[in-house]
């Protein structure tokens, strides 16, 4: 399993950044939000989704909040272009959240990915990838149901309009921005 760091230091699209967090603990939401300023890149990433024309994710002036709440298998990249418009929130399902002895959140990914759209429409990505996973023995039989079973809350949470992290976001990212 891929351990996911918030400052993307090993990402080489990334040129120049910076890189804000804060640790929160309010009645909805425990835990850090970093955010990730990609202030040059190489060159912007478009990504595609189901049926879906590429859009991109990551450009100069673009800004990834990224939530790594405590207690939780799952972390989540609100992925935020110049204009502050978010164009994809990606929720990593993840077998554990850490820090690093910097502070630094960290996630141990569980390969599910789920992806929404400005429009709420939702995605479940690399369901193969989980499988090969299990089938090669990476995962174990409880790591891999515990996976499906954080991705199908998620989904009902957002498609039950009762996704926190979702009605937050905005409100967050102006706090990171005036930090």
């Amino acid at each position: 399993m891929k351990r996911k760091y918030a400052k993307r230091s090993d990402w080489k699209r990334i040129l120049e950044r910076e890189y804000k967090q804060l640790y929160v603990e309010d009645v909805d939401y425990t835990g850090t939000i970093s955010m990730l300023i990609l202030t040059k890149v190489r060159e912007p990433l478009f990504v595609s989704v189901g049926d879906k024309d590429k859009y991109c994710v990551a450009d100069n002036g673009y800004k990834w909040l990224q939530y790594f709440p405590n207690n939780s298998h799952y972390s989540l990249t609100v992925m935020f272009n110049a204009q502050n418009e978010a164009v994809q929130w990606y929720y990593d399902v993840s077998h554990k959240m850490e820090v690093t002895d910097e502070g630094e959140p960290y996630f141990v990914d569980l390969y599910l990915d789920v992806v929404v759209l400005p429009n709420r429409e939702v995605y479940l990505l690399d369901e193969d990838e989980l499988q090969e996973a299990l089938d090669s023995q990476e995962i174990s039989i409880d790591e891999y149901h515990l996976a499906k079973q954080e991705a199908t809350r998620l989904i009902q949470s957002i498609e039950d309009s009762n996704n926190v992290l979702m009605d937050r976001c905005y409100k967050d990212l102006a706090t990171l921005e005036a930090l």
